[in-house]
Order: C-alpha cells, then structure tokens, then sequence
C-alpha cells in the first residue's frame, strides 16, 4: 500500500489474480503501475501466485498453501471435480495445518472493505462468486472493467448472468476494452449507453520488438 491523505485511494481486490500469468491481471497491473500521480493503488492481497505482483512496485511474497500445492502436496497430483471447496474447508477447519494464501488474502479483502479507508472500490472481476461489493453500495463508487462477456456465449451461463447483473447494476460505473463489449453489456444487461466509457487496451514499449 502507498499511504498518503491527497490522493485518490483506489481499492484492487485479489480476484482477478488467481492465475499466474494471463491478460487480465496483466491489465491491472500495468493500470496500477501507470495512475496519475493524484492516485494511489491499495491492494488486498497480501501473497500472491500471480507472477506480475510479485514484482516491483508491488512485491508481494509468493502465496504458499493455494489448492494446486493442496493437489500436489497432499493428494499427490490426483485432483477432483470441487477439489478448491474442500480445501478452503480444510483451510478453515484446520489452519494450523492447511494453510491457505486464498484465505487469507479474502480476509484481507474482507477487512478493507469493513474499513472503508479508500475512495473508489476497482474489482478485479466481473462476475465473483459472491457479491462482496455490496458491501460499498451507497458508499463508495464502484468501478467495473469487462474484458469480454465469453461466458454468455458459452452456454450455462446462469449463475455467471446473475452475478454480473447485480455488479452492472450496482456499479458507478464500467469499463469496457472494446466497442463490441460494451454493445454486448447494453444489450444482455441492459445497461445505460452513458455508464459505460471503452478504453481500449495499450501496450508496453518494452515487449515491442523494433
């Protein structure tokens, strides 16, 4: 966290960095690393898998006790179907003994959002698996990037469909990285035109080969 009283605090949750390497935690980070100088990024996780935070500026300790060193460690590579959902049981019942980076890393997103020492709430995701966000409704804006809508097209999409109407609909507002995306909002969600700004993706000079 960078402290400061002038600036902006813009709050970024850990859901959008489960993966180690991808495009939307690469997004975010190349947005946090380039705010303006009135803003500041605070984070909530406080370990990380995610390759990108785990280095400068923001140097988080690699995570230890995540469901894939749960399926390696214990159950020596043999994974199943809710495999995750056991483990954050495991994890709760027993944290002297499962240790878990994903939990602790909800605790801490869960403690901020009870603080409410920040100004703008960024999540990571478009659609969580449970709607921590509503914590902030009436107090703080909420800010949502949609990368794309691929789950509606997908079929089964219900619970995805639920969770991310609640999150439009409850949302300062929205970002989206295409022209088509934002069409796609307004016309499953029905989304007003005016809440939603597209900005389209950049690109960092030093991965441009000359």
């Amino acid at each position: 966290m960078i402290n400061s009283t002038d600036k902006i605090r813009i709050l970024y949750d850990e859901l959008g960095f489960i993966e180690t390497h991808g495009g939307v935690s690469r997004l975010f980070t190349d947005v946090m690393r380039e705010l303006p100088e009135d803003c500041e990024w605070i984070l909530a996780p406080v370990c990380t898998r995610n390759a990108y935070l785990q280095q400068p500026p923001f140097n988080l300790p690699r995570a230890q006790g995540t469901t894939d060193d749960f399926v390696r460690d214990t159950l020596h590579g043999h994974g199943f179907p809710g495999v995750s959902h056991v483990y954050k049981l495991l994890s709760w019942l027993f944290p002297w003994k499962f240790h878990s980076g994903e939990l602790a890393n909800a605790r801490s997103r869960k403690r901020l959002l009870a603080a409410g020492e920040f100004d703008i709430y960024h999540t990571t995701m478009p659609h969580p698996a449970f709607n921590c966000w509503r914590k902030i409704v009436g107090r703080k804006p909420l800010v949502v990037t949609a990368v794309d809508l691929i789950p509606e097209g997908l079929g089964n999409a219900r619970r995805v469909m639920h969770y991310r109407r609640q999150m439009f609909r409850d949302a300062s507002h929205i970002i989206s990285i295409t022209e088509s995306t934002k069409r796609d909002i307004i016309r499953l969600y029905g989304v007003p035109e005016e809440k939603i700004s597209v900005i389209y993706l950049g690109y960092d000079v030093k991965d441009v080969s000359v």
